[in-house]
């Protein structure tokens, strides 16, 4: 069986949990899903938890493909979003050393959100050496061979597969936050990460099932 995710936005640690620990597989034939991790990714900042969502265009169909959702740029929202990840990860051990390659793509005005999430994910899994999913060529026909964890990954629901900790950067303000953007991640701990989300957090048949 190959588990199916959505595309996402600077995707949450459970999210490469599952790329790491099993055969992934990326939707690319669904409808864009508001409030969602599709458009939005969750980081820790000084004041707490910050929501920073990309701004889509809205379209005159009721539903559209996610290849198809384009990324609306009336507003300077990515230099808003840096700001955001510099002010957040500015004093984190690994921020350096991973920020250029990230703005660049960030600053890219890549048109479509499915290839700018697709290019971050690159970038990010291609520095924690973990293999790129596939992108699904037809959901209808592959349904029965996937166990699908699209909506399960998402903002309003409990996606912690562990109390196992790291540093964070806030650590003596809040304690430890769980499941943030993997950039919370890469930023504290860099090359490690690929140990944590391997050995901290296993993904067993029953996480695979549900």
């Amino acid at each position: 069986m190959q588990v199916l995710l959505s595309t996402a936005y600077f995707p949450p640690i459970i999210y490469f949990q599952y790329l790491i620990q099993s055969n992934c597989v990326l939707e690319g034939n669904e409808n864009f899903q508001k409030q969602s991790y599709r458009n939005r990714c969750s980081i820790l900042s000084a004041n707490g938890i910050e929501q920073l969502v990309i701004p889509v265009k809205h379209q005159e169909k009721t539903k559209i493909s996610i290849k198809e959702q384009e990324i609306s740029y009336a507003e300077n929202w990515q230099i808003k979003h840096w700001r955001s990840i510099i002010s957040a990860y500015n004093h984190a051990p690994f921020f350096e050393f991973y920020k250029d390659d990230i703005q660049a793509i960030l600053m890219s005005k890549i048109p479509m959100l499915f290839d700018l999430n697709y290019a971050l994910l690159n970038l990010i899994t291609s520095n924690l050496q973990i293999k790129m999913p596939t992108i699904s060529e037809n959901w209808e026909k592959l349904s029965d061979n996937f166990i699908d964890k699209r909506n399960e990954i998402h903002p309003k629901l409990n996606n912690d597969l562990s109390a196992e900790t790291y540093h964070q950067v806030f650590n003596r303000k809040f304690g430890f936050t769980k499941n943030l953007s993997i950039l919370d991640l890469l930023f504290n701990i860099g090359p490690d990460a690929h140990i944590f989300l391997i050995q901290k957090n296993k993904i067993d048949s029953y996480n695979l099932s549900l």
